[in-house]
């Protein structure tokens, strides 16, 4: 058994390509729009490649930054700005979702004091396999266990 001293601190980042997708799909879209508005209206066609532009040149900037979404480490689970003692948990489980308003892989946290379970979308990471492996880890580490849904 895994003593939590001898974890280390593990950090998930953003998947990457989806944003360089994005970015690439805007400005195509933005000149596709410039080039069908320049002979009818050229301050359409200006707005719209500048607006394309900006958007897509955002969506470059995200691609590049390292954008830490889940951080691991022996005494806490960090989601965003916020961190979730092991202490407080009670269980979690990782499942796919598949209805009108989600539609992917989650991480579900339920707390030992709350009766909604904080909901993490993991489509976002770079690597669910490894996160699913490592959460298995430290929640095995910390006595959290994995509630199987039904």
């Amino acid at each position: 058994m895994i003593s939590t001293t001898e974890l280390p601190t593990l950090q998930f980042i953003e998947c990457r390509k989806t944003n360089a997708y994005a970015a690439i799909l805007l400005l195509l879209i933005a000149a596709g729009f410039y080039l069908s508005f320049m002979k009818k209206t050229p301050i359409i066609a200006w707005f719209s490649f500048l607006t394309g532009f900006i958007i897509s040149a955002y969506f470059v900037w995200k691609t590049f930054r390292k954008t830490v979404v889940i951080e691991l480490s022996s005494n806490t689970i960090k989601h965003k700005d916020y961190c979730y003692g092991w202490g407080r948990l009670q269980s979690y489980e990782i499942r796919y979702l598949h209805s009108n308003s989600y539609v992917g892989t989650y991480l579900f946290l339920n707390s030992k004091n709350a009766t909604i379970p904080l909901k993490i979308c993991l489509d976002v990471l770079e690597d669910q396999e490894s996160f699913k492996h490592q959460m298995a880890i430290y929640a095995k580490a910390n006595h959290i266990e994995l509630e199987k849904y039904t």
